[in-house]
């Protein structure tokens, strides 16, 4: 996630909530491979995510 402020500085976020800023200029395109690591990583994310919700509404019971 990315977000632009009225500076031109740019606010990103990884999935896991970690931030930090970045000027215009030190930013560049994902490669294919860095996009893939990034989709993975919310994927599971995702899923890590949805199977908690599933638990704490008894949907995983033993």
């Amino acid at each position: 996630m990315r977000q632009t402020h009225r500076d031109g500085t740019v606010l990103l976020i990884t999935p896991t909530g970690y931030a930090w800023t970045a000027a215009p200029g030190d930013m560049r395109s994902a490669t294919e491979e860095e996009r893939a690591a990034y989709d993975a990583q919310v994927c599971g994310i995702q899923w890590e995510r949805d199977a908690l919700y599933r638990q704490l509404r008894g949907g995983a019971r033993s």
